[in-house]
């Protein structure tokens, strides 16, 4: 799954809101949620959450993303897999 923004406070977000309705299905009917979100999404907040950060199991981005925002991701249990770019 990816979406258009994510943020600690926020959450996931999304500009879609036909999307957004997909998505949250797809959230509550998964055993794992994997995002796919490269640096520049985190931060951001789009229209529409989606959800909060707590949902995801994994995530799956490059390198560039702050070693803050890692620490805060992993403390909230999220397994982070860094893509070389």
């Amino acid at each position: 799954m990816t979406v258009t923004g994510i943020s600690l406070d926020f959450g996931l977000s999304h500009t879609n809101i036909s999307e957004v309705t997909i998505k949250q299905a797809m959230i509550h009917s998964a055993r794992e949620v994997i995002l796919l979100a490269d640096h520049t999404f985190f931060g951001q907040d789009s229209v529409i959450q989606v959800a909060s950060p707590t949902v995801i199991h994994k995530l799956i981005t490059d390198d560039a993303l702050p070693a803050s925002v890692r620490l805060d991701l992993t403390k909230l249990g999220i397994e982070i897999i860094l893509a070389n770019a």
